[in-house]
């Protein structure tokens, strides 16, 4: 199968939330980190829309700040909060979600063990719980810039981009040097199509902290959402510098070359990513488009197979499941050069 053009590669992405959780007590906050689909072609009858995006927490030791506020007490429920940090870094989240209720039980005005409890039920998918448990944080400590930063994760998750950005507005202007929130509001913008303002927070962000591998990923989606590839490549690029085994930079960055007709470079790319995180049924998909850039059916139908085993996402079935049918039939019947671009890169968000 030949493509006329680049044309075909269309910018297209889909909204799909991958909760990253910080492993580490670093001093450093964590950022929105994105993840662009570049372009592709879209398989018969519908474009593809995807495009991932990732939430990134606060450190946990930033998070704790006293648990008592304003008193010299001893707070009945810290040791229990240290140890469902331990249980939750080590993704037990069914043992943190049980010693952060023992701490909620142990000290009921401990805004940081409603805080910790939230991040569990975050990384749980539990949204709603997650909001709830923020509200008190945020009702115990107004002060609380992290509440504010992933009770907007949440409200982001859940589709609620205006409650999303006020709460990333209140974490800035309560902590000015947040990266993390800044990053975060980026993609809010991003997802509103403001990209001009996505790009001066993700700016701002990379000024506050140059090494954080997730805004250069956040910044290169919104580059390749105004279709400066370039510039995206770029960013992806320094995303993997400083974080090798990115897997979604790896992922993004391929797609961006594959927008630029550097299929080659795609495909290595793409490659590098599934052999990183095998898990992702997107990445297939696109290679499979790939490898019928190349006229390789045979590991395009291999890879679409492989969307149907690991995906019951419905989007991405028929997409794999379109392209397997399409596959079988001549060059000039599986192609409508006429599909319309739509340029929405993916991303990140960060606790």
């Amino acid at each position: 199968m030949s493509f006329k053009n680049n044309r075909t590669w269309v910018h297209i992405i889909e909204v799909i939330c991958l909760l990253v959780i910080c492993t580490s007590c670093s001093t450093t906050t964590p950022t929105l980190a994105p993840t662009t689909v570049a372009t592709l072609p879209p398989t018969p009858d519908q474009p593809i829309e995807t495009s991932q995006f990732e939430l990134l927490p606060s450190p946990t030791a930033e998070a704790i700040e006293p648990t008592v506020e304003n008193t010299n007490q001893v707070d009945p429920a810290e040791t229990l909060i240290n140890n469902g940090i331990a249980l939750y870094e080590a993704n037990d989240l069914e043992g943190a979600l049980k010693t952060f209720n023992d701490a909620v039980l142990a000290n009921p005005n401990s805004a940081v063990a409603y805080y910790q409890r939230a991040r569990t039920y975050l990384a749980a998918g539990d949204l709603a719980n997650a909001i709830i448990d923020l509200n008190q944080a945020i009702l115990i400590n107004a002060n609380y810039a992290e509440a504010f930063n992933i009770r907007g994760i949440a409200y982001m998750q859940n589709g609620q981009y205006d409650q999303a950005l006020a709460d990333f507005n209140a974490a800035i202007g309560l902590k000015p040097d947040f990266a993390n929130a800044f990053n975060n509001r980026a993609l809010v913008y991003f997802e509103n199509d403001d990209t001009a303002k996505a790009l001066e927070d993700a700016n701002q962000g990379i000024s506050l902290d140059p090494n954080m591998a997730e805004l250069y990923l956040t910044r290169g989606l919104i580059y390749a959402k105004d279709e400066n590839y370039d510039m995206a490549i770029q960013d992806f690029t320094k995303a993997i510098e400083l974080k090798p085994d990115y897997a979604k930079a790896l992922f993004n960055r391929g797609i961006a070359y594959a927008t630029t007709g550097k299929i080659t470079e795609a495909l290595a790319d793409v490659n590098q990513a599934i052999t990183i995180s095998p898990d992702q049924a997107i990445y297939y998909l696109y290679r499979g488009m790939m490898y019928l850039q190349n006229n390789d059916n045979q590991n395009a139908t291999a890879d679409f197979r492989k969307v149907l085993e690991l995906s019951q996402d419905e989007n991405l079935r028929k997409q794999a499941t379109d392209w397997l049918t399409s596959i079988g039939a001549t060059p000039y019947a599986l192609w409508n050069l006429k599909y319309r671009t739509k340029h929405i890169p993916g991303k990140t968000t960060s606790f």
